[in-house]
């Protein structure tokens, strides 16, 4: 924060503005500090799951939609691998794709979250393809 931005703030303060809203301070320049660390991964993977009682129709339908969309980035270069695996027992699947930069996962991650928001049974999340032994897989 520059200085005439530090004496705007604290006239602010001082005349009550910043409590009632009338006072805003534009800040200029890069910021201190970043709130979050930027992420440097790259793949990212969507789920369907059950909870007992089968997969629902909604949540099939948003990894439908999940998978049609990582097709579509994997024709643009966007995705380099996609990876699909199911669970044997409850009917759950997980589509997990490789992008090609990280820049990339994280504009993909909020694109497939946005498919189906509050969808139950339907999750999209940042992580590796590739799943240790005995993580979610049978032995």
């Amino acid at each position: 924060m520059n200085n005439l931005a530090r004496v705007r703030l604290i006239s602010c303060v001082l005349s009550g503005s910043a409590l009632t809203g009338g006072c805003a301070v534009a800040q200029t320049g890069a910021p201190a500090a970043a709130a979050e660390p930027q992420s440097t991964a790259t793949e990212v993977a969507a789920y369907s799951f059950s909870r007992g009682k089968g997969v629902s129709a909604e949540a099939r339908a948003a990894l439908d939609a999940a998978r049609e969309l990582l097709g579509k980035w994997r024709a643009a270069r966007r995705v380099l691998d996609i990876v699909e695996s199911r669970d044997p027992l409850e009917g759950g699947r997980r589509v997990c794709a490789r992008f090609a930069s990280a820049a990339e996962a994280a504009r993909g991650l909020k694109e497939l979250r946005a498919l189906a928001p509050g969808v139950d049974q339907f999750n999209v999340v940042m992580e590796p393809c590739a799943r240790v032994r005995g993580q979610g897989e049978p032995q």
